[in-house]
C-alpha cells in the first residue's frame, strides 16, 4: 500500500563546558569594545552595534548554522563605530553573525524565532 514510508534522521551534537572568563561580559578581543546583537533571540529585525579601538573597515555576514550560506551581509568603512540594522525572513533556529576587519574577525551567535 502507498504511505508507508519512514524518513529517520540523526545528528551528533558535542556537548562542552563553557569557559570561565576574569571580569563581567564576554571574553574581549583585542581590537574590539563593543560587539553587540540585540534584541536577541530576535523575530529576524536585530541590529549589529559595533565598536573598533581604531578606524578600519568592517564586513559584517549573517550565516544559517546548519549550512554556510550567507543570509545577508554589509559592509562599512570609514569610522571606528557601525550599526547595521538587519531585517531577515529566515527560518527560525540559530545564526551565526560574522564580523571581518582587516586585524580580527569574532563570531556571535543570534537565536530567530517565528
Amino acid at each position: 500500500s502507498l504511505g508507508d514510508c519512514v524518513e529517520i534522521q540523526t545528528k551528533t551534537l558535542s556537548v562542552i563546558e563553557a569557559e570561565e572568563f576574569d571580569g563581567e561580559g564576554p571574553a574581549e578581543v583585542e581590537g574590539i569594545t563593543i560587539f553587540d546583537l540585540y534584541p536577541n533571540p530576535s523575530n529576524g529585525n536585530f541590529t549589529v552595534s559595533v565598536q573598533l579601538n581604531e578606524v578600519m573597515p568592517a564586513n559584517i555576514r549573517v550565516f544559517g548554522l546548519g549550512s554556510n550560506y550567507v543570509h545577508a551581509q554589509q559592509y562599512m568603512e570609514g569610522s571606528d563605530t557601525y550599526e547595521a540594522s538587519f531585517n531577515l525572513s529566515v527560518a527560525a533556529g540559530i545564526y551565526v553573525v560574522l564580523l571581518e576587519t582587516p586585524s580580527f574577525t569574532q563570531v556571535r551567535k543570534i537565536v530567530i524565532g517565528q
